[in-house]
Order: C-alpha cells, then sequence, then structure tokens
C-alpha cells in the first residue's frame, strides 16, 4: 500500500522490501552561490532547474533569454552589487546560511517545532 509521511518525521517504521520514494525541491547548496560557475548555471537553465530570474536572483548571473548568452560584464556588476548587500556568507545553504549541520538543525527546531 502507499503511504505519505511527514516531512521532518523520525518514527516511521520500515520493513525489508518496503520502496521509498523521497521527493524534494532541492537539497540546498554548498558555499557561495555567487562563486558557482556561470556556465554551470546556464547549464541548469537549459535543463529547467533554474528559472532566469532565479539564475540571477540566486547566483547573480545574467544570461540573455533570447541568444542564451551570458552577459559576463552584467554578471560581475550583479554579484559585485550582491555581495556588497548582503555581506558575508556561512558554509551552506538552505535559504539561510549556516556553518554546520547542527547549526541548521537548531535553526529547523526552532521553526517546526513538533
Amino acid at each position: 500500500h502507499e503511504a505519505e509521511i511527514q516531512g521532518f518525521s523520525d518514527d516511521n517504521v520500515w520493513n525489508k522490501g518496503d520502496l521509498v520514494r523521497i521527493c524534494t525541491a532541492g537539497g540546498g547548496g554548498w558555499g557561495d552561490p555567487l562563486d558557482r560557475d556561470p556556465d554551470k548555471v546556464l547549464d541548469d537553465v537549459k535543463d529547467g532547474f533554474v528559472s532566469f530570474n532565479a539564475a540571477i536572483e540566486n547566483y547573480g548571473v545574467v544570461i540573455n533569454p533570447n541568444s542564451l548568452l551570458i552577459d559576463l560584464d552584467a554578471t560581475r556588476i550583479i554579484r559585485e552589487q550582491i555581495r556588497s548587500d548582503r555581506g558575508p556568507t556561512k558554509l551552506f545553504h538552505r535559504i539561510n546560511y549556516f556553518d554546520s549541520a547542527d547549526e541548521e538543525l537548531k535553526f529547523i527546531e526552532s521553526t517546526f517545532p513538533r
């Protein structure tokens, strides 16, 4: 039989042979997204993983939607502006930035109390 489980739950019982399907929107990132190679961001846009707006807002990469070319000058400028506005980052991020998994877990537990 098929059953949906509660997110962030840890009291699930699994039996040998059970099939578990995990669907997520994404796992977050490692390091500063503004350091991601613009060509890799372009690949993500072409593959439908990242929108043109998300390329700019999250990665600071400006891509022409018609030519699918990266505007390197605009990318440099917007990345400098984002860095200036937001300040330093931490080791990894899932919307918020964390230096450790423990720090993230404390955030999750305070945000989603059981």
